[in-house]
């Protein structure tokens, strides 16, 4: 599946997403991160080994209802978290081996 096929998708959860993500991209585990929510909308980063990182837009009518895909950025960079870019930074600057890229 390509990033603009899951375009119209649904999910109910974050965790949803990353289960159904694992499914089309036939991962054992597909790291996911929220990046924005709101009450209606949400964002989420999907970063499937071996390719790059994919932004999940997602909204929907009421709080109760699923999520609807309605759109997808992709990168070839893979995501890489604040926390771990600090925790590279912290490491290095206390003289222990940088945490890899």
């Amino acid at each position: 599946m390509t990033a603009n096929e899951l375009i119209g998708e649904m999910f109910n959860t974050p965790k949803d997403l990353r289960h159904r993500a694992e499914a089309w991209f036939g991962e054992l585990f597909v790291p996911t991160e929220v990046t924005e929510t709101g009450e209606h909308s949400v964002t989420v980063i999907l970063s499937p080994p071996g390719t790059g990182r994919i932004v999940v837009h997602a909204e929907r009518e009421r709080h109760w209802y699923p999520y609807r895909i309605t759109g997808v950025e992709t990168s070839d960079e893979p995501h890489r978290s604040p926390a771990r870019r600090r925790a590279s930074w912290v490491a290095g600057a206390r003289g222990m081996p940088r945490v890899p890229s």
